[in-house]
């Protein structure tokens, strides 16, 4: 037990010196921010925009380059139809969604009641007894 004790002490006491150090390099790199905002607060109060404007507008002219170069678009905060213009193409996927059509028929499946049917429609029509056209049947012709 003396022994485990032993062994245990130095641990702590080194855990307390690191906590220690690295609380002491906490505190100086907070009061070094604080000097440097303090420093900026300073030089903006004493008139030093120019230089900040320089910035600004150096950082503006970089973000448009930048912009440029690899296709990005810098918005006005107006809408402009480019999210649309993201979105992937559904076309192919919609035309693939739907079957070839099958609409020729082979010259040996032809109804030969369909085809007299059609031929007398024709005779009908040339004597004007085929059917009405739409919206003039005897319901239409029968208030006049």
């Amino acid at each position: 037990r003396d022994s485990l004790t032993r062994e245990l002490a130095p641990c702590a006491a080194h855990e307390r010196r690191t906590h220690a150090r690295q609380s002491r390099t906490r505190c100086i790199a907070r009061t070094s921010r604080a000097d440097d905002r303090d420093d900026e607060r300073r030089r903006a109060a004493a008139g030093d925009v120019a230089t900040m404007s320089k910035v600004v507008k150096t950082a503006q002219e970089i973000a448009v380059t930048a912009a440029r170069i690899f296709g990005h678009h810098i918005g006005n905060g107006l809408p402009s139809g480019r999210k649309v213009l993201r979105k992937r193409l559904i076309g192919p996927t919609l035309a693939a969604y739907y079957p070839e059509s099958i609409a020729k028929l082979d010259a040996l499946m032809v109804d030969p009641n369909e085809t007299r049917r059609v031929i007398k429609l024709e005779r009908l029509k040339r004597r004007g007894k085929g059917p009405p056209k739409k919206g003039e049947g005897k319901r239409a012709s029968k208030g006049k």
